[in-house]
């Protein structure tokens, strides 16, 4: 983050902050004692890469839980 940086908070949580500063039109993301400074298209990227993956960590349980509403459903119909 430069001097001139004039950030905006985009999303605060307990654990994660995200920022946009309009002057080096980076997107800042604060883990902890982590940082990021990203393009916007790096951004983009990114998100789509943490979406993708959260999908594929709750596929396994989302797929348990449509077996068992479907079983549920053919002893109740």
């Amino acid at each position: 983050m430069s001097a001139a940086c004039q950030l905006d908070e985009l999303a605060k949580s307990t654990t994660t902050t995200i920022q946009f500063c309009p002057d080096c039109q980076e997107i800042h993301i604060i883990l902890g004692p982590i940082s990021l400074r990203l393009t916007r298209d790096h951004y983009k990227r990114f998100s789509k890469d943490i979406a993708k993956a959260h999908y594929q960590l709750e596929l396994p349980e989302l797929s348990l839980e449509m077996l068992h509403e479907q079983q549920y459903t053919k002893l109740h119909s």
